[in-house]
């Protein structure tokens, strides 16, 4: 059969070792499963909690930390969506992938960013895929990708969008709707490319 869905959030924090080897929602006869990680904020940096010793953890006060060699592995079995809320105690609702980070897999499976209000790709970081594993970002009130960074994928479908990842009736970005304060998609010598999937991007900036 095909893999599960699982949902990892945690109201005071969230504690735990390598992804691969916490969550399996892997299928080996049917589509994967998908796990989606739901805190406040969100950086992804380099390194692998294996071999740091580290954790990933943190708290509805402070960013969750995800590891890219972690991410990558996981995407190697199952799809993963990233996302952010910004109603829950201080954090504002931003993904950032660090300087220089770079996610990279294999598989078909699927690499889903859903912030709240921003997401960050700073400078040099990366984003790959060799077959046709697809990156869906979707953002509350900017996509910002700095100087060197990209997605480069193969045949997988790339897909932007700000401004529209929530319902503006009932998420916590009614107040950014109402006054018109999406920033737009901000491309900033960065590149977009895939071999032979599509590239949608959608973007938005101001009232209206």
């Amino acid at each position: 059969g095909d893999g599960g869905f699982v949902e990892l959030s945690g109201k005071g924090s969230v504690r735990l070792g390598r992804l691969v080897d916490s969550v399996d929602v892997s299928a080996t006869a049917g589509h994967s499963g998908t796990l989606l990680i739901d805190p406040n904020d969100i950086e992804v940096v380099a390194g692998d909690p294996e071999t740091t010793g580290d954790e990933i953890g943190g708290s509805p006060t402070s960013k969750d930390t995800l590891y890219a060699n972690d991410v990558s592995a996981f995407l190697g079995t199952s799809n993963l969506i990233i996302q952010t809320d910004s109603g829950v105690m201080t954090g504002v609702g931003n993904i950032t992938i660090r300087e220089d980070v770079v996610i990279s897999w294999t598989s078909g499976n699927d690499l889903t960013f859903m912030a709240d209000r921003d997401f960050v790709m700073e400078t040099g970081s990366r984003i790959t895929n060799s077959t046709t594993g697809g990156v869906s970002i979707n953002a509350g009130r900017s996509i910002q990708m700095a100087e060197g960074s990209e997605i480069n994928l193969g045949s997988g479908n790339v897909f932007l969008e700000n401004y529209t990842a929530f319902d503006p009736e009932t998420s916590d970005l009614a107040a950014i709707y109402a006054a018109g304060m999406a920033d737009g998609i901000l491309l900033t010598s960065a590149k977009i490319m895939t071999v032979d999937g599509n590239i949608d991007i959608k973007g938005k900036s101001g009232v209206g």
